[in-house]
C-alpha cells in the first residue's frame, strides 16, 4: 500500500459516535446551582476616614499655600511687569543682529 492509498483510507474513515460537546455541557450546567459572587458592604469607616483625610488636605491647602500679604495693587503691578514687553527687547535684538543674539555667549 502507497503513501496516498494511506491517506485515502484515513480521509475516508468516519467516527461511529455522534460528537456533540454543547449537549453534555449545558447538562452540567444546568444541574448545577448559580453561583452569585459575595456583594461586600461598603466599610463605612474607612470611606469616613478617606472623606476626613480629603477634606483636612482641602483646608490645609487653602491656609497654607495662600499667599499672605499679597493686595490686589502687588498683582496689578506683577501682571503689569510681567506684560511690560519694552522691558525685554528680545525680539528687537533677534532683527536687529540675530548671529550675535544666537551665538552671544
Amino acid at each position: 500500500m502507497t503513501l496516498e492509498q494511506r491517506l485515502d483510507q484515513l480521509a475516508a474513515q468516519q467516527y461511529p459516535h455522534k460528537v456533540d460537546v454543547v449537549d453534555s455541557v449545558m447538562e452540567q450546567i444546568s444541574q448545577r446551582p448559580y453561583l452569585r459572587p459575595a456583594r461586600r458592604g461598603i466599610n463605612w469607616r474607612q470611606a469616613s476616614i478617606a472623606a476626613a483625610a480629603v477634606v483636612a488636605l482641602f483646608i490645609v491647602n487653602i491656609t497654607v499655600f495662600r499667599p499672605a500679604g499679597c493686595s490686589n495693587e502687588d498683582m496689578g503691578f506683577a501682571i503689569a511687569q510681567f506684560n511690560d514687553y519694552s522691558s525685554w527687547n528680545t525680539v528687537e535684538e533677534a532683527a536687529v543682529n540675530p548671529y550675535e543674539y544666537m551665538y552671544e555667549e
